[in-house]
């Protein structure tokens, strides 16, 4: 198991995230990450939001007030923990960037402030070009939802490709993309089991996902978020004590991974 190195939070985060760097992944907490490129300042499902709907306690709060603004933020589906007003009203209004997601989520976007212009529906497969970045929106399967999507973000400079799964339940969906597409670091929602549900990937569903995708480098998203179906960090110990395929990362919210 890999820890990253000490994570930042406040204006220090704030200040990392603002300036121009190296290709870096940072998380926000929950399923949130931030891309960071010489070029471009990426957010995929950035939550701020104090407290999640009802029944959905936060455990883990918040690292960070306000976030820079971002040259692109993705959503992968319209839940609030993903598509957050609380985030995206000072990016619509600070900001220029654009927002790209499902239709449902990019009229939360609109609600927010984010003028029409500044935003693109898209579907299963579409991609396109943000700077040094290339996008695909992929299709993603969720028990929970009907309609969501998965993104692998391409930085040309680096070669690196990272896919985040949004919410995915287990699925040959990943036997697929792994086979459609060479993925570095995949990016998955993790929770155990609550109210007879399983929201997001088990521990162990996570690893499988992750051989299915062809990651090199798994970095667990949202198990550390909500009272619900959260866990502490102890619970990755036996899963994961003679995995070598793929790398964890057990990244905190404000931690950074850097490829190589």
């Amino acid at each position: 198991m890999t820890t990253a190195p000490t994570p930042l939070k406040g204006d220090a985060l704030y200040a990392a995230l603002a300036a121009s760097a190296p290709f870096s992944v940072w998380r926000l907490g929950g399923a949130g990450l931030a891309v960071r490129t010489p070029e471009t300042l990426l957010y995929v499902d950035p939550f701020l939001a104090p407290q999640g709907s009802e029944g959905w306690v936060r455990q883990q709060p918040r690292i960070v007030d306000s976030l820079p603004p971002a040259d692109l933020i993705l959503a992968t589906h319209e839940h609030g923990d993903h598509t957050d007003p609380v985030a995206l009203t000072p990016q619509a209004r600070e900001g220029s960037g654009l927002f790209a997601s499902l239709e449902a989520c990019v009229r939360i976007a609109r609600d927010a402030g984010f003028p029409a212009e500044r935003t693109r529906i898209l579907q299963p497969d579409d991609s396109f070009q943000q700077d040094d970045l290339t996008i695909t929106a992929l299709k993603a399967i969720d028990a929970e939802i009907e309609d969501e999507l998965a993104y692998l973000i391409h930085d040309r400079s680096s070669g690196t490709t990272v896919y985040h799964g949004g919410d995915s339940s287990m699925s040959s969906q990943f036997d697929l993309v792994g086979r459609q597409h060479r993925i570095d670091v995949c990016c998955l929602s993790v929770g155990l089991e609550s109210d007879g549900f399983q929201y997001y990937l088990s521990p162990e569903d996570s690893i499988r996902a992750a051989r299915m995708l062809g990651a090199r480098v798994l970095i667990p998203l949202h198990w550390d978020l909500w009272t619900k179906n959260g866990f502490p960090a102890s619970r990755w110990e036996p899963i994961i004590a003679t995995t070598t395929d793929p790398q964890i990362v057990l990244l905190p919210p404000g931690g950074r991974w850097l490829p190589g």
